[in-house]
Protein backbone atom coordinates (compact mmCIF):
# COMPACT_ATOMS: atom_id res chain seq x y z
CA UNK A 1 0.00 0.00 0.00
CA UNK A 2 2.64 2.57 1.02
CA UNK A 3 4.98 1.85 -2.82
CA UNK A 4 1.50 3.49 -4.36
CA UNK A 5 1.84 7.05 -5.06
CA UNK A 6 -1.11 8.99 -2.92
CA UNK A 7 -3.59 9.72 -5.97
CA UNK A 8 -6.09 11.37 -3.86
CA UNK A 9 -5.42 14.79 -2.26
CA UNK A 10 -8.33 14.15 0.86
CA UNK A 11 -7.44 11.98 3.50
CA UNK A 12 -8.27 10.96 6.70
CA UNK A 13 -6.90 8.96 9.43
CA UNK A 14 -8.86 7.18 11.81
CA UNK A 15 -9.26 3.82 14.12
CA UNK A 16 -10.58 0.19 13.14
CA UNK A 17 -11.34 -2.31 15.07
CA UNK A 18 -11.16 -6.24 14.42
CA UNK A 19 -13.48 -8.45 15.91
CA UNK A 20 -11.62 -11.01 18.41
CA UNK A 21 -12.97 -12.64 21.41
CA UNK A 22 -9.86 -14.70 22.36
CA UNK A 23 -7.19 -14.08 24.77
CA UNK A 24 -4.76 -11.41 23.84
CA UNK A 25 -2.57 -8.31 25.26
CA UNK A 26 -3.74 -6.39 22.13
CA UNK A 27 -7.07 -6.67 23.04
CA UNK A 28 -9.14 -3.19 23.33
CA UNK A 29 -12.52 -2.02 24.03
CA UNK A 30 -14.06 0.67 22.36
CA UNK A 31 -17.57 1.45 23.16
CA UNK A 32 -18.30 3.79 19.88
CA UNK A 33 -17.33 0.86 17.64
CA UNK A 34 -20.07 -2.08 16.01
CA UNK A 35 -17.33 -4.03 17.15
CA UNK A 36 -16.60 -2.96 20.46
CA UNK A 37 -14.51 -6.02 21.28
CA UNK A 38 -10.93 -7.03 18.94
CA UNK A 39 -7.92 -5.24 17.95
CA UNK A 40 -7.12 -1.78 17.24
CA UNK A 41 -5.86 -0.46 14.02
CA UNK A 42 -4.92 2.58 12.71
CA UNK A 43 -5.87 3.84 9.15
CA UNK A 44 -5.00 6.21 6.92
CA UNK A 45 -7.82 6.54 3.57
CA UNK A 46 -8.77 8.30 0.92
CA UNK A 47 -11.64 9.95 -0.03
CA UNK A 48 -13.21 6.94 -1.90
CA UNK A 49 -11.95 4.14 0.50
CA UNK A 50 -8.90 3.38 -0.54
CA UNK A 51 -6.28 1.90 2.22
CA UNK A 52 -2.94 3.45 1.91
CA UNK A 53 -1.61 2.80 5.05
CA UNK A 54 -2.18 -0.16 7.84
CA UNK A 55 -0.61 -0.13 11.31
CA UNK A 56 -1.50 -2.06 14.71
CA UNK A 57 -2.00 -0.94 18.07
CA UNK A 58 0.28 -2.16 20.73
CA UNK A 59 0.28 -0.07 23.49
CA UNK A 60 1.27 3.76 24.27
CA UNK A 61 4.70 2.03 25.33
CA UNK A 62 5.16 0.10 21.54
CA UNK A 63 9.11 -0.45 21.23
CA UNK A 64 8.70 0.16 17.59
CA UNK A 65 8.01 3.58 18.22
CA UNK A 66 10.83 5.82 16.93
CA UNK A 67 13.00 8.05 19.86
CA UNK A 68 11.58 11.21 17.84
CA UNK A 69 7.81 10.50 18.66
CA UNK A 70 8.09 9.40 22.09
CA UNK A 71 7.26 12.86 23.39
CA UNK A 72 4.41 13.00 21.37
CA UNK A 73 0.83 12.57 22.75
CA UNK A 74 -0.63 9.43 21.33
CA UNK A 75 -2.86 10.71 18.85
CA UNK A 76 -0.38 12.83 17.23
CA UNK A 77 1.84 10.30 17.07
CA UNK A 78 -0.09 7.78 15.19
CA UNK A 79 -1.48 10.58 12.45
CA UNK A 80 2.60 11.41 11.66
CA UNK A 81 3.24 7.66 11.92
CA UNK A 82 0.52 7.25 9.11
CA UNK A 83 1.13 10.24 6.40
CA UNK A 84 5.53 9.69 7.08
CA UNK A 85 5.51 7.73 3.59
CA UNK A 86 3.53 10.86 2.24
CA UNK A 87 6.03 13.51 4.56
CA UNK A 88 8.84 11.76 3.06
CA UNK A 89 7.95 11.27 -0.82
CA UNK A 90 6.85 15.09 -1.06
CA UNK A 91 8.14 18.00 -1.52
CA UNK A 92 6.64 21.27 0.71
CA UNK A 93 5.08 22.44 -2.50
CA UNK A 94 3.54 19.55 -3.31
CA UNK A 95 2.49 18.77 -0.37
CA UNK A 96 -0.11 21.97 0.20
CA UNK A 97 -1.84 19.92 -2.27
CA UNK A 98 -3.38 17.87 0.27
CA UNK A 99 -5.24 17.89 3.28
CA UNK A 100 -5.76 15.36 6.40
CA UNK A 101 -8.90 14.75 8.31
CA UNK A 102 -9.20 13.01 11.69
CA UNK A 103 -11.36 13.19 14.64
CA UNK A 104 -11.07 14.88 18.25
CA UNK A 105 -8.21 11.73 19.43
CA UNK A 106 -6.03 12.85 17.43
CA UNK A 107 -6.42 16.34 17.05
CA UNK A 108 -4.01 18.81 18.76
CA UNK A 109 -2.42 22.14 19.02
CA UNK A 110 1.60 20.96 18.61
CA UNK A 111 0.54 18.73 15.48
CA UNK A 112 -1.79 21.15 14.05
CA UNK A 113 1.45 23.44 13.69
CA UNK A 114 3.70 20.83 12.78
CA UNK A 115 1.44 19.90 10.04
CA UNK A 116 1.57 23.54 8.67
CA UNK A 117 5.41 23.74 9.08
CA UNK A 118 5.61 20.89 7.15
CA UNK A 119 3.64 22.28 4.04
CA UNK A 120 0.49 19.95 5.34
CA UNK A 121 -3.22 21.57 5.42
CA UNK A 122 -5.27 19.49 8.00
CA UNK A 123 -8.75 19.80 9.82
CA UNK A 124 -9.82 18.55 13.25
CA UNK A 125 -12.98 18.62 15.84
CA UNK A 126 -12.11 19.64 19.40
CA UNK A 127 -14.04 18.17 22.27
CA UNK A 128 -15.56 20.75 24.52
CA UNK A 129 -13.79 19.53 27.74
CA UNK A 130 -9.91 19.95 26.41
CA UNK A 131 -10.65 23.35 25.15
CA UNK A 132 -9.33 25.61 28.11
CA UNK A 133 -9.60 28.86 26.41
CA UNK A 134 -11.41 30.57 23.65
CA UNK A 135 -9.86 31.97 20.49
CA UNK A 136 -10.54 33.33 17.54
CA UNK A 137 -9.34 32.34 14.25
CA UNK A 138 -9.27 34.59 11.30
CA UNK A 139 -9.41 31.54 9.17
CA UNK A 140 -8.40 28.02 8.34
CA UNK A 141 -7.35 25.76 5.89
CA UNK A 142 -10.84 25.31 4.99
CA UNK A 143 -12.25 28.81 5.31
CA UNK A 144 -15.68 29.75 6.34
CA UNK A 145 -17.28 30.41 2.71
CA UNK A 146 -19.48 29.39 1.52
CA UNK A 147 -22.04 28.44 3.71
CA UNK A 148 -23.58 25.54 2.76
CA UNK A 149 -27.49 25.26 4.18
CA UNK A 150 -28.60 22.10 5.99
CA UNK A 151 -31.17 20.83 7.88
CA UNK A 152 -31.18 19.63 11.50
CA UNK A 153 -33.73 18.39 13.85
CA UNK A 154 -34.36 21.04 16.50
CA UNK A 155 -35.06 19.44 20.48
CA UNK A 156 -36.62 23.40 21.08
CA UNK A 157 -38.62 23.61 18.07
CA UNK A 158 -39.71 20.15 17.48
CA UNK A 159 -39.24 19.64 14.10
CA UNK A 160 -36.28 20.02 11.22
CA UNK A 161 -34.50 23.67 11.01
CA UNK A 162 -32.30 24.78 8.42
CA UNK A 163 -28.92 26.05 9.72
CA UNK A 164 -25.53 27.54 7.42
CA UNK A 165 -22.92 25.43 7.65
CA UNK A 166 -19.23 26.89 6.94
CA UNK A 167 -17.35 25.11 4.71
CA UNK A 168 -15.07 23.61 7.05
CA UNK A 169 -17.49 21.18 8.49
CA UNK A 170 -19.13 20.54 5.51
CA UNK A 171 -15.76 19.20 3.76
CA UNK A 172 -15.17 17.47 7.16
CA UNK A 173 -18.12 15.57 7.12
CA UNK A 174 -17.33 14.86 3.47
CA UNK A 175 -13.99 13.24 3.67
CA UNK A 176 -14.00 12.56 7.35
CA UNK A 177 -15.99 8.60 7.24
CA UNK A 178 -13.95 7.37 4.53
CA UNK A 179 -11.67 5.10 7.31
CA UNK A 180 -14.88 3.78 8.56
CA UNK A 181 -16.22 2.88 5.00
CA UNK A 182 -13.02 0.81 4.19
CA UNK A 183 -13.44 -0.76 7.44
CA UNK A 184 -17.28 -2.01 6.47
CA UNK A 185 -16.68 -3.09 2.76
CA UNK A 186 -13.15 -5.68 4.62
CA UNK A 187 -15.90 -7.05 7.17
CA UNK A 188 -18.42 -7.87 3.85
CA UNK A 189 -14.90 -9.17 2.60
CA UNK A 190 -14.05 -11.45 5.59
CA UNK A 191 -14.21 -15.00 5.17
CA UNK A 192 -16.11 -17.40 6.97
CA UNK A 193 -12.59 -18.96 8.96
CA UNK A 194 -12.58 -17.91 12.57
CA UNK A 195 -9.64 -18.33 15.25
CA UNK A 196 -8.73 -17.76 18.45
CA UNK A 197 -5.16 -16.57 17.17
CA UNK A 198 -5.01 -12.95 17.11
CA UNK A 199 -1.68 -13.18 13.98
CA UNK A 200 -4.74 -14.87 12.28
CA UNK A 201 -7.27 -11.83 12.53
CA UNK A 202 -4.66 -9.32 11.60
CA UNK A 203 -3.36 -11.70 8.40
CA UNK A 204 -7.03 -12.14 7.48
CA UNK A 205 -7.54 -8.20 7.79
CA UNK A 206 -4.84 -7.55 5.00
CA UNK A 207 -6.19 -10.12 3.06
CA UNK A 208 -9.33 -7.92 3.19
CA UNK A 209 -7.88 -4.93 2.90
CA UNK A 210 -6.12 -5.88 -0.42
CA UNK A 211 -9.18 -7.41 -2.27
CA UNK A 212 -11.29 -4.27 -0.96
CA UNK A 213 -8.53 -1.80 -2.10
CA UNK A 214 -8.77 -4.13 -5.42
CA UNK A 215 -12.42 -3.56 -5.57
CA UNK A 216 -11.66 0.22 -5.26
CA UNK A 217 -8.83 0.85 -8.13
CA UNK A 218 -11.69 -1.51 -10.38
CA UNK A 219 -14.37 0.71 -9.70
CA UNK A 220 -12.52 3.53 -10.56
Amino acid sequence: FNNLVFFSTALSVDEMMVRFFGRASLKQYLHCKPDRYGIKLWGLCAANGYLFNLDVYCGKNDPSIGINLLACALGSRVVLQMINPLLNGLSRKKLSDYHLYFDNFFTSPDLLIHLHKCGLRSTGTVRKDRVKEKHEFAKNACGITPITPVKRFSRAAQERVELGFPRAFSLYNNYMGWVDLHDFRCKKASPSITSKKWTFKIFSRIIESSITNNTVIDAA
